[in-house]
Formats: C-alpha cells, structure tokens, sequence
C-alpha cells in the first residue's frame, strides 16, 4: 500500500465518505470542516441509484428521510403533470446528513479539525496546511469545499461565470393540503432552471436554480414567493428560513476541459464541478468521486487511476448532459419549448413518462436517452 497522507478540505459528503473510505483502509487522513452539521442549501435529494449503492444511507435510524414517490411537473405553457415513480428516492435534511457522514469518518479513523484552511503551500513532496491554531503536514491535499472551493481557485482555476448556477431558497413548514411524498416542479418561461418544493420529514425546501446572471437574484426571489404562495394556497410562513448559494452547471466546453487532478492534489464533489448540469443534483456525484478517488489510492494507481476512473464512470454522461442543457430549457420542437413538449408526450405516452421519470429521478443516462426514447415510443 502506498504510504500517503490526505489533508482533505471540506467535510460535506464528497470530503466526509473520501475520509471515513481512505481512514478505513489505513491511511493517515485529516479532515478540515469548520461548520460541522450544517444546513447546505439544496434540496436534499438522493437518487435510487445513490441509495442502492450506499445501503448504509438506509440502515442508520438516525438518518431520518421522506420516501418520494410521485413528481408533480408544471411546464412553462402551464401544463401540469403527476408521475408515479416506480422507484421511489429520498430527501434528507442535509444538517443530519452532512453531520453523521462526518460522525462516519471520524468514526473510520480519520482527524477531524473543526477549523477553516488559512493556507496551503507546497513542503517537500507533499502540502503544509496551516489553520488559527496549528499547521498540518499532508502528502496529497483534497478540496471538497464546493462550488466556492479555494482549493480549486489556487490550483486549478476559478469556475467560469457561464459554468456556474445561482440558487436560493426557503426551509419552512409542510403545508397541511400536500402530501409529503410527493416533489412538485416547475418550469418558468425562458429560466435555465427550475422552482421545486422537496418535502422532508419536518419541512419543505423550497429553491430555484437559475445559470448565474441569466435573471437578477430579486427576480429569482419573486419567482419562488410565487410557487410558494401557490403551494400554500395563501402567504409564504412567517417562520421559512432563507438561503442562497451557488452550484456548478458546467457547460460543454468546459466538460471536454475538465480536469480534476494536477501535482499531488485533487478535487471532488461540487469542487470538481460533479453535478447534473440539467437537474442540478450532485450528492451521488459527491460520494461516488470521493469512492472513486479512495479507490483509486487503494488500488495502487494514484491520482492518475482516479484521473481516468471519474470520466469513465460518470464523466462522459454529464458532458453529454450539457450538450442537451441549452436545448432542453430553451429549444423548442414543434412550435413549442421542449419541456412542453416532453411534459405533452409524457402525459399521453406511458414509454415516454418512464424516461422522463427515470431521467427526473437521476436514473436515465444521458448517454442512452435518445436510443431509450425511441425504444420506449414503441412501448405502452
């Protein structure tokens, strides 16, 4: 086994599962993540596919999720679609989420230092990694800090304004007329994104997802009082609490770039920019890297194996996914936009409401979309 030590910087689920695996495996890790458990701004989301791979997601007690079994869809023509979902996935609270990933890792072995980075410099062969209270000696340095990674802005680059997307959002309580396994999502008119309502178990997430500097953020926030005044059937609680962040949506050229290694570092997660650049979702993308990085220091082939693994594994389906973005919010087919269309068809044609639901559920492959529409046109 390679002799390597990890800093990794971040200790949401990409930082958590890349500690607690490599810990577990015998490899001296820290873990730098000065929040703790808190609350990312997302809609909590875990995909079947996520949840059949990482069981454990499901054995924990404390682990508490909401079971989604329907999609309700709103096209921008004001359309509206249920969905039954063969498959059900998850929503989590990602205070619990985040805090009992990083419970796991402290739990393998690794140090957890609830500290921010201040700096990191190159030493010798490897990184010194310096906090308020202390440096830290490392032989490969991590970042899986998000969208705003400074790891990623000091070694690999900021993220290009076209390749990143705004969200804001809202936690508050569940409405009495909605049922709670149901997600609800619409598509305004002429948004590279879309509204949503996530029910956990306590409360909803409400958020919208726009391409950074496409609409202002005000417009944005009226947007969402909008879906949420509809939600509710009246005002907007007094008691939702707000928030607001930014994701990567990274577009096609910046895909076929994409590197997620260099000179003993890499980056995982939203740091990587490993999310669906249609739908936006990123925590199986977050563990699976991690998983795949560990794996690969495991294996033996280092930095370089997990160069090739990632684009291998889920690399080529997202680059693909950004060819369609563009296209799937703002182009139309028939005279109409595409998301009317596909919200038409799905309505009319039990094959194309399977693929639309797999494909909202993260389970459709983007690789594979066009041949599985065709197959299942022929199918009723």
């Amino acid at each position: 086994m390679q002799d390597t030590s990890f800093a990794i910087v971040g200790g949401g689920p990409s930082g958590s599962f890349a500690a607690a695996e490599l810990a577990r495996s015998g490899f001296s890790v820290t873990l730098f993540e000065p929040k703790g458990a808190w609350e990312k701004p997302c809609g909590g989301g875990v995909t079947t596919k996520a949840l059949e791979r990482y069981a454990f997601l499901l054995d924990h007690p404390s682990w508490p999720s909401q079971t989604i079994d329907r999609i309700a869809l709103v096209a921008p023509g004001g359309r509206r679609l249920e969905m039954a979902l063969e498959r059900p996935f998850r929503v989590y609270d990602r205070t619990r989420l985040n805090g009992l990933l990083l419970e796991r890792a402290r739990e393998a072995g690794a140090t957890v230092v609830a500290e921010s980075v201040s700096r990191f410099e190159r030493a010798d062969a490897g990184w010194r990694v310096t906090t308020r209270s202390g440096e830290y000696a490392a032989g490969v340095l991590v970042g899986a800090d998000g969208a705003g990674s400074v790891v990623r802005r000091d070694l690999a680059g900021r993220f290009r304004p076209g390749d990143v997307a705004l969200t804001v959002g809202y936690n508050a309580p569940p409405s009495l007329g909605r049922p709670l396994t149901t997600v609800d999502i619409e598509f305004p008119p002429r948004l590279t994104g879309y509204v949503w309502a996530f029910p956990r178990t306590d409360h909803v997430n409400f958020g919208v997802i726009n391409r950074l500097n496409e609409r202002p953020a005000a417009e944005l926030k009226t947007l969402l009082h909008d879906f949420m005044e509809r939600y509710y059937g009246g005002p907007i609680p007094e008691s939702a609490e707000f928030y607001g962040a930014k994701v990567p949506m990274l577009g096609h050229g910046s895909w076929r770039e994409a590197r997620a290694t260099g000179d003993g570092w890499a980056l995982i997660g939203d740091a990587a920019g490993f999310v669906d650049p249609i739908t936006g979702e990123g925590i199986y993308f977050a563990i699976r890297s991690a998983e795949l990085l560990a794996s690969s220091f495991v294996e033996g082939s280092g930095l370089a194996g997990y160069e090739r693994a990632w684009f291998e594994d889920f690399g080529e389906d997202l680059e693909v996914a950004s060819k369609y973005l563009d296209r799937f919010y703002r182009g139309r087919f028939l005279g109409a936009p595409v998301i009317d269309r596909a919200v038409g068809l799905s309505a009319r044609h039990a094959g194309f409401r399977r693929v639309m639901a797999r494909a909202l559920g993260g389970e459709q492959s983007y690789l594979t979309l066009k041949r599985d529409l065709v197959i299942n046109a022929l199918r009723f």
